[in-house]
């Protein structure tokens, strides 16, 4: 199952995967983020 794809775009140091899940909406101080972990099975 894919989550997403890597690459390198902004300010990055190389491909990577920026992955957050939020409940609710995003915010920039990221004060809604939950541990994925509890969701997806990894």
């Amino acid at each position: 199952t894919k989550i997403g794809f890597m690459g390198n775009t902004g300010h990055s140091f190389g491909q990577h995967l920026h992955f957050e899940l939020h409940k609710g909406e995003w915010n920039a101080s990221k004060s809604n983020a939950v541990d994925p972990q509890k969701y997806i099975n990894f």
